[in-house]
Formats: C-alpha cells, structure tokens, sequence
C-alpha cells in the first residue's frame, strides 16, 4: 500500500489523475465502471498476477495500455510481459522520471492512436464525397445509408444498370466498414 501511495502522489503531481486499486480484482471492477487510458500494475501481488491482470485490462479494454513493475526485474519477465502487450516494463525502486517518462509516453501513443484513427475515418469519409459525384436528394440519401450501413456486419445488396456506380458505393461501404484493413475484390 505504500508503494501504491507513493506512485500515486508522484503521478498526480505531474498531472494524472490517478485511481487507486489496492488488488487486480479492484482495478479491474475500476476498468470496467469507467474508461482508463493507462494501467500502472505491479507484477507480484495478492490474489492476481500482474499477467493476468494484463491479459483481462486487453479484454476488456483493448485500448488501454499497461505497464508492469517489479522488484524481480529480469529479462525473462520483460520480454513475457511485453508479448503480453504491456506497454512498458519498470524495475521497483521505481525512479520518479522513469515512471513519469513511461507514463507521459503511454498516454502520448494513445492520443496518436485516437487522432490517426480519427483522421483516418475523416480521410475516408472524405475519399466517399470525392469518389461519388452528385448533389441530389437520392445520392444523399444513398450516401447517408452507406455510412449507417458500413459499421455493422449486414450483408448488402447493390443493384443498377451498369455504370451507375454500384463498385462506388461497395468501394464507399468498404472504406467505411471494420474491415476497411481488409482487401477489396470486385467481381
């Protein structure tokens, strides 16, 4: 409990905020109350391993980042703990830069993550306007189905004469879908 108010005094001061779990299963009833950026966990302690505390922060909320610390520090458990996808491994007696270094680069990676899929979702809606041509009511409304179509999983029926621009509208739903990492085939 020392340590934890320790690393919690030297975070706030720097400008987190910072909440407080006294054990994995108390962080993890945090995590799932309200959205946390960055999981600050030491690897040995009570009733869960900083591991597995890991492992369900990623199921939870994959996009929360986790570092590990430890008094046992060794290659090995690095190594484990970053192909777990902890985002930083720190050696107890934690040094204040060091930690407040880690986290400052941990909460840096997320806002870059949120803006390039933030812009990423721009850039595509944008390439939509552009690829399809028209101001009309109807191109309106095909556009506007497009977008509330593409995040689900629906199967979707496009139908026209030819050159009408059902590949446009497929490229659009695409572009816009979960799968847009995915390749596009037309047939």
């Amino acid at each position: 409990q020392g340590h934890l108010k320790i690393v919690q005094k030297v975070l706030e001061k720097e400008g987190f905020e910072v909440l407080c779990a006294a054990n994995g299963a108390a962080a993890l009833e945090q995590l799932r109350a309200q959205n946390i950026d960055l999981v600050i966990t030491d690897l040995m302690m009570p009733g869960m391993h900083g591991v597995d505390l890991l492992k369900a922060v990623h199921t939870l909320r994959p996009s929360t980042d986790v570092i590990l610390m430890t008094a046992f520090g060794s290659v090995e458990r690095a190594v484990e703990a970053m192909k777990n996808g902890a985002c930083d491994f720190i050696e107890k007696p934690v040094k204040r830069a060091v930690l407040v270094k880690a986290a400052r680069q941990a909460i840096e990676r997320r806002q870059l993550v949120a803006e390039n899929q933030a812009l990423r979702s721009e850039l595509d809606r944008v390439q939509t306007e552009r690829a399809i041509i028209g101001r009309s009511e109807p191109i309106r409304r095909v556009l506007e189905l497009v977008e509330q179509v593409a995040p689900t999983q629906a199967t979707v029926l496009i139908q026209g004469p030819s050159g009408t621009g059902k590949e446009l509208i497929a490229r659009a739903l695409h572009r816009l879908s979960p799968r847009a990492n995915k390749a596009f085939i037309a047939i």
